[in-house]
């Protein structure tokens, strides 16, 4: 049932059904484990690190490489990663050396942008499970979507498609076909076609995920917020900027349920928002959106920095397509100006 809420993305429920496993006795140390996941994506980390400090405790006794002992120090460096802590947390992967480290050792180094190093670990993962000889090819599944995401990367997507293939066909094979793991990997093959400017078939796969998650997910789910945003992006290279638009609006609308109104997270999709209709000759719901968008940097960031020159620069274009040049000009130099003193004139 922990598990069950947790996929919904009901949080507080998950951790009243672990709790209830946890204080009778049932599979205990797992639990300890699911909790912290809990805990950790609702990014309450001083509890996350408290309970896994209680499971290690209790696991002294076992040896160096019993499997609960490995899975406590992985999930401890689960959170030194999302700590912004890579080094750490590839110290406690090598801790518990088997087919879940790998991966977990190949999944820090994208964030240090070594995709080749990544490649590196998730296939000694996949040879893990290949010696294994064991018959759940879902295990299969993390390693191939792994190093489909490292190609992407690095730019290689046809290598990129063909490890992503093959962990979509694995899922479609042992999962129901409205499974709520299916739009992730419909999502990563979807984007790789995107980046190869094949936009009709990258929109063919975002709608299967949308098509899953609008059924298994709440209507606010920031997962679904995120191929709104794709999709969005996808029409929008097409320059399809009425159907383009209406997905970023979806986007916006489940932002605006979940976060507070000058959450920086609203400036992509203010910025999104104010591009389209720009292009769409709305010039003064493009302006109106720029400045909600002005609003929130100037409170979140300092005033001559890298981020606000292009939101002055993106701001000038508006007005560039207005055919408003002076307003454009003042806006440029705006963003000239922001961009010396930021030291960044690359």
């Amino acid at each position: 049932m922990g598990m069950a809420y947790f996929q919904k993305a009901d949080y507080p429920k998950a951790i009243s059904f672990y709790d209830k496993a946890l204080k009778s006795k049932i599979e205990s140390l797992p639990n300890s484990r699911h909790i912290s996941v809990v805990y950790c994506t609702m990014g309450q980390q001083t509890k996350t690190d408290a309970i896994l400090k209680r499971a290690e405790e209790r696991l002294g006794f076992l040896p160096d490489k019993h499997y609960e002992l490995t899975a406590i120090q992985a999930n401890v460096g689960n959170m030194s990663f999302d700590e912004g802590k890579p080094y750490e947390a590839i110290s406690l992967y090598e801790k518990s050396m088997e087919a879940c480290s790998y991966n977990s050792i190949g999944k820090v180094y994208p964030s240090l942008d070594q995709h080749q190093l990544a490649i590196f670990y998730h296939e000694k993962a996949l040879e893990c499970h290949e010696k294994s000889n064991s018959s759940n090819q879902l295990h299969l599944v993390v390693c191939f979507n792994h190093i489909g995401s490292a190609h992407t990367e690095m730019g290689e997507f046809s290598k990129a498609l063909s490890f992503l293939n093959k962990a979509l066909g694995i899922k479609q094979k042992f999962l129901p076909e409205n499974h709520s793991n299916l739009p992730e990997m419909y999502t990563n093959v979807g984007l790789v076609y995107f980046y190869m400017h094949e936009c009709q078939q990258a929109n063919s796969f975002y709608e299967k995920a949308i098509e899953i998650q609008q059924k298994s997910h709440f209507e606010n789910h920031p997962a679904l917020a995120t191929t709104y945003n794709n999709i969005g992006c996808s029409y929008r290279t097409m320059k399809d900027y009425p159907k383009a638009l209406s997905y970023f609006e979806k986007m916006f609308e489940i932002q605006k349920s979940s976060l507070k109104p000058d959450h920086p997270n609203f400036v992509t999709s203010y910025s999104n928002i104010a591009l389209l209709y720009s292009k769409m000759d709305a010039y003064s719901n493009a302006i109106s959106h720029c400045e909600k968008e002005n609003d929130i940097l100037k409170k979140s960031l300092p005033p001559n920095c890298f981020q606000m020159a292009t939101f002055y620069y993106n701001y000038s274009l508006v007005y560039l397509e207005k055919k408003d040049y002076s307003q454009a000009m003042s806006l440029s130099k705006e963003a000239l100006g922001n961009l010396q003193k930021s030291g960044n004139e690359s």
